[in-house]
């Protein structure tokens, strides 16, 4: 007699290795958000961003690699922040987990000061 037995994992999210929840970039960076996955079957990955699927059509700077485990933005942009949530799920349950992006832009100030017929520039760069 021969016994059949389907093993089932939960679908869960490695979460030993994220660093950062709430990771902070300068526009013009790249960040890479995990979602790394184990589960029997293996889980369906699904990205998020501020409730909504995320669809890549309109974003080519915003994409998902390695079947979903990573969500790759380059040259991020202010508008870029956001929450981004990677939800995993397969037959015998499922995970998530939420980053909140923040992509800060830099600005740029003159200063200028005239000093006895010599005009003088500064231009003093920060990041906000």
């Amino acid at each position: 007699m021969v016994w059949l037995f389907n093993c089932l994992v939960p679908a869960t999210i490695d979460k030993s290795n994220i660093k950062d929840l709430s990771p902070v970039v300068i526009a013009g960076q790249s960040q890479t958000l995990d979602c790394v996955v184990q589960g029997v079957p293996s889980p369906k990955i699904v990205w998020f961003r501020n409730g909504s699927r995320l669809t890549l059509d309109d974003n080519q700077h915003i994409r998902v690699t390695q079947g979903g485990r990573y969500l790759e933005i380059t040259m991020a942009t202010v508008n870029d922040t956001a929450v981004y949530q990677c939800r995993v799920a397969n037959e015998a349950g499922r995970d998530d987990v939420a980053y909140a992006l923040n992509v800060h832009g830099v600005y740029c100030f003159i200063s200028c000061f005239t000093y006895l017929f010599c005009f003088t520039c500064t231009c003093i760069c920060a990041a906000c």
